[in-house]
């Protein structure tokens, strides 16, 4: 007897209303819902039959990337200043849902993945060769890229990885080793290749001698070889071997700064767990509205088959896991993006949320696909229903990046206090710690790692490590504490009496240098657009000895909003500051010192540099129209520029004289019992920028006993970055203290801050003048300081939106 199929001219999933109806869509924003619509009306030109077919031939599905690539959706996540939209990771999140949501699954969704997030290492530390002839290549979608990380050696240890990149004579390099799980290695032209540029033997630490490059794959060279790996699901979009035989790969294919690889390839990863996240919610959805679909049409006993709880139950259930899913996944994709303006973020929230979104995702993906194959009975093992083929790729999001059995390590849960505890894992053969929320190993169909494997740690050990997370992690106090004679003085609270002297005669001479210092007139500045401004705040005081220390400097995106709530944060955690300006107490405030020249971050944002003195109003040192009587004066807005701290360089508490040496200085330790940790102080080397020699001071500062909120990535590439570099192999006592990589424009600017101050050249090159007026007034006169732009794809969108809105009201 045949069997009674059903009518297959049901609903196409890929329109846009069903997928509306199906998931909730309260609580996105327009900009979101509104790249939903465009992104789906891109991916409803493309049925199942096409993504079955595609699966069916293992063919790559490139009318599909070439018609995402037209829309400008490729470049979403990248800065507009590179031909990306500028929107965040939430916006990327929902394409990525939108894409598998239509029907394309994982395949669609993982064959512009890597667009999306292979490509922001290279777009915040390229070199300029990099950003101008590859990145608007990519972005365009005239040529793929693939991301080569993994290795079959390695495995979850990616420190381990063994490719080398050997420099040449000629300052080229040449490559040896092997890859596995490269995804589009087939059909890309470029890829972002991690490779070990020093034995891992030669380096003190196994996240150092690890370089990044992008690199050709060009078939026709001799020392290349790329094999496709048979697999279960996503046929669509292949998956490789690539092995390199002493494959040649010129000098100016590196990325950024030798043996700063592993630091470069963190960026994003907590990024890209909001992107594997969606890309679940959109298979699962798919899935689940076709299960709904089939159990409301197929009818046995005289009803359809969706009348009987024992098929409801399952897909009401399998919905509501979606839902809360979804829920994780934005909120986790809100903090993300919003990690930018508010440090008060810290890392380790940012990573539970990301890392439990993606296992969310994942399950709830695997929960929906499963269900919807057995509601389908035997037709679900049928390939033109579909849902055997999203089943097939449901078990990538349960592996990939990072498996389940890595975030629940990561994610552990305190019987005790009941509390989440991210877990740091320990590597007893080195001494050092990775974690998880950094960094991860990639599974097949993802060709990255970064999570180092564990051995695992005794309970002791454990012990240990949770309870120096939760004193690390500890939530600030909503207010600063009230300090009212030195007998209540915490060593925390620098701006007591008994902890700030007044300044010595170093630092008052310093200080009057500081207040006469004019800068150079630059009437530009008044004509540049908002968004093309940007402002540092370099805060200075006077330590116990009376010497002057500086405490933070801050990086601004604009000068649009006030201000410096979030960077003000990170001042009292350091000395004690209040966060209120009208809370500071008496005879304590914040004195306007002087401007420097005008600096350029490589982000293309003109930057003035203001330098400010925190000290006592009632010192002799004050100038003599300070207020004195005020016990909370409010700092003028003309003086001290508007902070919002949606870039932090640097936040640390270090002597400003040290920023004119070469090396530590040497504290007695009779003097002060905190002791330096040990380290390197200063290293430097000369760089190009703007085809004009530019000076990049690395300052190693050392924090001691403080708890310091670690620095954002931002533009300006690794001139954002803070490591800590002093935790010494096996040295148990060094685990409390720490140095903090500070560099690029921030370091040259306490450099020139100090050499004003001191009236003194540095020991160490320098740049030979202040600022970059004369960088600032080319770039502009080239048109290249203009008024940033609204995003093109979001713009077109909602035309096209509001256009389809005003046809249907006709």
């Amino acid at each position: 007897m045949k069997h009674n199929r059903l009518d297959r001219k049901h609903k196409d999933l890929t329109h846009p209303s069903h997928r509306r109806s199906l998931m909730e869509t309260t609580g996105f924003t327009d900009t979101q819902l509104t790249v939903r619509d465009a992104v789906s009306a891109v991916c409803s030109q493309f049925p199942n039959t096409y993504w079955r077919a595609k699966d069916q031939k293992e063919e790559d599905p490139k009318e599909f990337h070439a018609a995402l690539a037209r829309g400008g959706w490729l470049g979403i996540a990248l800065p507009e200043a590179l031909g990306g939209s500028g929107l965040g990771i939430a916006e990327a999140t929902m394409v990525m849902q939108t894409i598998a949501e239509s029907g394309a699954g994982m395949a669609g969704a993982q064959s512009v993945h890597a667009n999306v997030y292979a490509t922001q290492p290279l777009a915040r530390f390229g070199n300029r060769a990099q950003l101008e002839d590859t990145l608007p290549h990519i972005v365009s979608g005239r040529w793929r890229a693939c991301f080569g990380v993994t290795e079959p050696g390695a495995g979850l240890d990616t420190l381990r990885l063994a490719t080398r990149a050997e420099r040449q004579g000629d300052g080229s390099y040449r490559v040896t080793g092997q890859k596995v799980w490269i995804t589009c290695a087939q059909v890309a032209r470029k890829m972002i290749l991690l490779a070990r540029t020093r034995p891992l033997d030669a380096v003190g630490k196994r996240s150092e001698g690890l370089s990044l490059f992008c690199i050709d794959l060009d078939r026709e060279r001799p020392g290349l070889d790329i094999r496709r790996i048979k697999k279960m699901g996503g046929r669509a979009v292949d998956a490789n071997e690539v092995y390199f035989d002493n494959y040649a790969i010129p000098a100016e294919s590196l990325i950024g700064e030798e043996g700063r690889g592993f630091q470069m390839i963190l960026y994003g990863m907590n990024a890209e767990r909001c992107l594997l996240a969606g890309e679940a919610l959109g298979l699962g959805y798919a899935a689940l509205g076709r299960a709904s679909e089939y159990a409301r049409e197929r009818s046995v006993f005289q009803r359809p088959i969706g009348m009987n709880q024992g098929i409801a139950h399952p897909l009401a259930d399998a919905f509501m896991k979606l839902e809360g899913a979804k829920l994780a996944t934005y909120h986790a994709a809100r903090l993300f993006d919003s990690s930018r303006d508010d440090i008060s973020l810290r890392h380790d929230q940012i990573g539970v949320a990301c890392n439990s979104a993606k296992y969310m995702a994942a399950e709830a993906a695997f929960t929906a696909c499963e269900r919807a194959v057995l509601t389908h009975g035997g037709m679900g093992y049928a390939v033109e229903y579909d849902v055997e083929r999203w089943f097939r790729e449901c078990l990538v999001p349960r592996i990939a990046p990072v498996s389940r059995e890595m975030i629940l390590n990561y994610i552990r849960f305190d019987l005790k206090s009941h509390s989440s505890i991210p877990f740091l894992f320990q590597s007893k053969m080195n001494g050092t710690t990775e974690h998880l929320s950094n960094g991860h190993a990639r599974e097949p169909e993802h060709g990255d790692t970064v999570v180092t494997a564990a051995i695992p740690p005794t309970e002791a050990e454990v012990q240990e490590i949770v309870q120096s997370i939760r004193d690390a992690t500890a939530p600030a106090p909503t207010s600063p504490p009230t300090i009212t004679s030195s007998t209540e003085f915490d060593e925390g609270a620098y701006w007591d009496l008994s902890s700030m002297a007044p300044l010595n005669a170093s630092s008052k001479a310093a200080i009057a240098r500081l207040r006469a210092y004019k800068p150079p007139p630059f009437p530009l500045w008044d004509t540049l657009p908002v968004s093309r401004r940007a402002a540092v705040l370099i805060l200075l005081y006077a330590d116990r000895k009376g010497d002057l220390r500086v405490v933070l400097t801050m990086r601004a995106a604009s000068l649009r909003s006030f201000s410096d709530e979030v960077a003000r944060r990170e001042a009292w955690e350091e000395i004690g500051l209040p966060i209120d300006d009208t809370k500071i107490p008496k005879p304590f405030r914040i004195e306007h010192l002087c401007y420097l020249p005008h600096s350029l971050a490589k982000t293309e944002l003109a930057v003035r540099p203001c330098v400010a003195l925190l000290h006592s109003a009632d010192d002799a040192d004050a100038d003599a129209d300070a207020p004195t009587s005020a016990p909370s004066p409010t700092v003028d807005e003309s003086l001290i520029p508007r902070l919002d701290a949606k870039e932090v360089a640097a936040v640390f508490s270090g002597p400003l004289h040290n920023f004119l040496l070469a090396e530590d200085e040497v504290l007695p330790e009779e003097e002060d019992k905190k002791l330096l940790p040990k380290g390197q102080w200063y290293e430097g080397r000369w760089a190009e920028f703007h085809n004009s020699p530019w000076r990049i001071h690395y300052f190693h500062v050392p924090v001691i006993h403080q708890r310091v909120t670690k620095p954002k990535v931002r533009e300006g590439g690794l001139a954002a970055l803070a490591e800590q570099v002093g935790d010494e192999e096996d040295d148990e006592e060094e685990v409390e203290v720490g140095r903090y990589l500070v560099w690029g424009m921030t370091g040259r600017m306490l450099v020139d801050t100090a050499r004003v101050a001191y009236g003194r050249e540095p020991e160490f090159e320098h740049n030979a003048h202040f600022g970059d007026e004369a960088l600032i007034e080319r770039l502009a006169g080239a048109g290249r300081l203009g008024e940033k732009k609204r995003p093109a794809a979001v713009e077109a969108a909602r035309e096209e939106v509001n256009k389809a809105k005003e046809g249907s009201k006709m």
